[in-house]
């Protein structure tokens, strides 16, 4: 049996020390982690989050007209909240207008794309198993890709869900509902229906016409009108694989907001999952950087801010075959957090989590 952790897994549970000893300004721990350690730095969670998130706009802009409603520049008076006082860079733009000119995008499936996509994953899911028992752990396997110097992030999202599916009793479908939130293909969806989902929901501000009769859609203004009105079934999993990096920029059509990103996860964190419930979630790591509007990038600056109400999800166990301590994947060194890069460049680890409030809080083991 492979020892629970190696180097590669106590550097990726040092990033959620890193960045939560940058938002409260502690010394940084020990060289020997424990949960108790990453618990102690961290802010109380916002219980108003969902009642903000509900109160915030979500009609995105070609439903209130049907010209070009992309912002082309960012609104001056905003600037100061979206740079967060100059902490994040602000000096390149990337203008991208998804809404189609105001006409709004709209994407579809048929129930037999999706059935294919299933298939088509499951023969993926083996081979991967199969190269994570090589390897010796989920985690293992996700560094020797990362160590080639790219990463496929959806390779890293679905090595990433199987480790969630084992470590789970009854795998991914006793954490149902499911939900995704961003989707332009439901390539995640049929990764969850692969792993033994009956039914997944799909949140998007885009039209969406997915006729597989397992996935439901729900735009973010139905999603909110459900939760207030009481009808929400909080989801045990939420999958949202660079996406939230986009939210409140405009470029889907999505009202502006400097936190609309740090909002979401607060709200997930919130009201949005169920208790003891899994986000696994991505989004570009480097030096801080907000390229209008094409997306923004997570450093020590904000960064903290979008985990801090989240803790690792994941257990380390010896009872789990291939799985490890390790929560982040794909994390090949902190010297990311920092590092200058050219804006269009892509790096995204893949962070599994579980609300602060509600994680198991194992702090008698050390990691």
């Amino acid at each position: 049996m492979p020892p629970l952790v190696d180097s590669a897994a106590l550097s990726g549970l040092a990033l959620f020390a890193i960045v939560l000893t940058f938002a409260s300004a502690l010394p940084p721990p020990a060289p020997t982690l424990t949960f108790a350690s990453l618990i102690a730095p961290a802010p109380p969670l916002r219980h108003d989050a969902c009642a903000v998130w509900i109160a915030a706009p979500h009609t995105p802009c070609f439903d209130l007209t049907d010209t070009p409603c992309a912002p082309d520049t960012m609104p001056p008076a905003l600037t100061d909240a979206f740079s967060m006082g100059g902490a994040v860079d602000t000096s390149h733009s990337m203008v991208i207008d998804d809404t189609m000119g105001g006409k709004g995008s709209r994407y579809g499936a048929s129930e037999e794309s999706v059935t294919a996509l299933a298939l088509a994953a499951s023969a993926r899911h083996a081979r991967l198993a199969a190269a994570a028992a090589a390897a010796g752990s989920y985690h293992a396997l996700a560094a020797s890709l990362s160590a080639t110097g790219f990463h496929d992030r959806k390779d890293l999202l679905r090595i990433a869900l199987l480790a969630v599916n084992a470590s789970r009793p009854g795998g991914l479908a006793a954490l149902a509902p499911a939900a995704v939130f961003g989707s332009m293909s439901p390539w995640i969806e049929a990764e969850l229906l692969a792993l033994g989902l009956d039914a997944v929901t799909t949140v998007e501000y885009n039209t969406l016409n997915y006729r597989a009769t397992s996935i439901t859609t729900l735009t973010p203004d139905q999603l909110a009108t459900n939760i207030a009105d009481g009808t929400h079934t909080p989801f045990g999993l939420a999958i949202s694989l660079s996406s939230f990096d986009h939210d409140g920029l405009g470029r889907y059509g999505d009202p502006l907001s400097p936190s609309a990103d740090l909002d979401i996860m607060a709200a997930l964190a919130d009201c949005i999952l169920a208790p003891h419930g899994v986000l696994v979630v991505s989004v570009p790591v480097g030096s801080d950087q907000l390229v209008w509007n094409m997306h923004r990038r997570y450093g020590p600056a904000r960064l903290p801010s979008l985990l801090a109400p989240f803790l690792p999800a994941l257990d380390p166990s010896p009872l789990i075959p291939l799985v490890d301590a390790s929560s982040v994947l794909g994390w090949d060194s902190d010297a990311r957090l920092s590092q200058d890069r050219p804006f269009t460049s892509s790096y995204e680890p893949v962070f599994i989590l579980s609300p602060l409030d509600q994680a198991p809080l194992h702090t008698d083991r050390e990691l």
